[in-house]
């Protein structure tokens, strides 16, 4: 009988341990999944930010600005240039002119006028935006 009872107690503390192990998986996912949403959150905040800053700039003449494309090199390259493809349509719809792609790298330049940054914003394919300008050398 004692045996018999250890096997139970084992099977028993086996059981346990599996039903903790698959809690805190659970709660990883959780975890990573709030965590990823808060960083989505705070760079979507950040890139609405910075528009609004240049929207300012761009009230009375058009500003340059650099624009990294919410890609992935990992993505590939084709990926990557369907991308570029896909906003720069967007933004010639929006009466852009002046667009340069990065070769090899998520990035564009473009040079926009306030109505055509809230396009920019708009068309989902933005993770990050600054403007293009030279910095003193002093």
């Amino acid at each position: 009988m004692n045996n018999q009872s250890g096997t139970n107690i084992s099977k028993q503390f086996m059981l346990l341990i599996g039903l903790f192990s698959w809690i805190l998986i659970g709660f990883s996912f959780v975890v990573l999944e709030v965590s990823a949403s808060i960083k989505d959150n705070t760079t979507q905040e950040a890139l609405v930010e910075t528009i609004n800053e240049l929207k300012a700039k761009a009230a009375t003449t058009p500003v340059r600005v650099i624009v990294r494309l919410g890609v992935d090199e990992i993505d590939g390259d084709l990926f990557v240039c369907n991308a570029k493809a896909r906003l720069t349509e967007i933004m010639k719809k929006a009466g852009v002119t002046q667009i340069e792609a990065i070769e090899g790298q998520p990035m564009m330049v473009m040079e926009l006028t306030a109505d055509q940054l809230d396009h920019l914003l708009a068309s989902g394919f933005v993770e990050f935006v600054q403007e293009d300008k030279i910095e003193g050398l002093y």
